[in-house]
């Protein structure tokens, strides 16, 4: 949505006084800050989620009749609101410049003070869901599952790190676009770079998320993507029981 904001008024060639300023604000913050640091939030619920239930199992089992997930939702969602509705006073505000084809803080103390201020959001969540991430991943390799083969354990191991390494790719991303974003882009004053290291950093972070999340996810695939799958899967576990049989001939 906000690239297709700033492509319209890039066509028309509108210069950024021209803009009202009500809704080029409205875009920038809905958007740019507000959905933006709602995708950490989610990752950071999701952490703690996995953490919880791994560390404290009898614990997670009685509050489980709880709505927890809706209310984390809503939690979420109410702290992205104060997120936008923050950058909507003046000089506070998230734009679109189209002399440098990029979206940026406005040019006032309020408005930089905000944008570092969504910087360190993003690390202090980036930090936050890797460390549970890493003590889930820990948690996760140490304990031992009795009685699974060691087929069904070595399954189990690799499914655990790609989730592991899913997570940890997810929650890196935004990080990313945020340093280019704050302190790589301000290198050099050409367009083209600024451009780069803000308009297309914002646009490949985003497609990078969807590719991380299409990879690890083999359920949402094309179907025959999730066909030729099965049938490698179902060759294997083929050989699995045929070695299975060799030493039980009995059954």
């Amino acid at each position: 949505m906000l690239d297709l904001f700033g492509l319209v008024y890039s066509i028309i060639q509108k210069k950024y006084e021209t803009i009202p300023r009500s809704l080029n604000v409205g875009f920038g913050q809905v958007a740019g800050w507000g959905a933006y640091i709602l995708g950490p939030l989610l990752q950071v619920c999701m952490s703690f989620n996995r953490f919880y239930v791994l560390y404290f199992p009898l614990s997670s089992m009685k509050v489980s009749r709880f709505p927890i997930t809706n209310i984390a939702i809503i939690l979420a969602l109410c702290i992205a609101v104060v997120y936008t509705v923050i950058g909507f006073p003046d000089e506070c505000g998230f734009v679109f410049d189209p002399s440098i084809l990029s979206w940026r803080p406005e040019d006032f103390e309020c408005a930089l003070w905000l944008a570092d201020f969504i910087f360190y959001s993003i690390l202090s969540l980036s930090i936050t869901s890797n460390s549970l991430n890493f003590a889930t991943f820990l948690k996760l390799v140490s304990s031992r599952v009795q009685g699974v083969s060691s087929g069904d354990s070595i399954s189990r191991r690799k499914r655990r790190i790609s989730m592991y390494i899913q997570s940890v790719m997810q929650d890196t991303l935004h990080l990313i676009d945020m340093i280019n974003c704050t302190i790589l882009f301000k290198l050099n004053s050409a367009i083209w770079y600024q451009f780069i290291f803000l308009s297309v950093s914002f646009i490949l972070i985003h497609a990078l998320d969807g590719s991380v999340m299409l990879y690890f996810h083999t359920e949402i695939h094309l179907q025959w993507c999730r066909k030729n799958k099965s049938n490698t899967r179902t060759g294997t576990i083929f050989v699995h029981r045929s070695k299975i049989s060799s030493f039980h001939p009995s059954s």
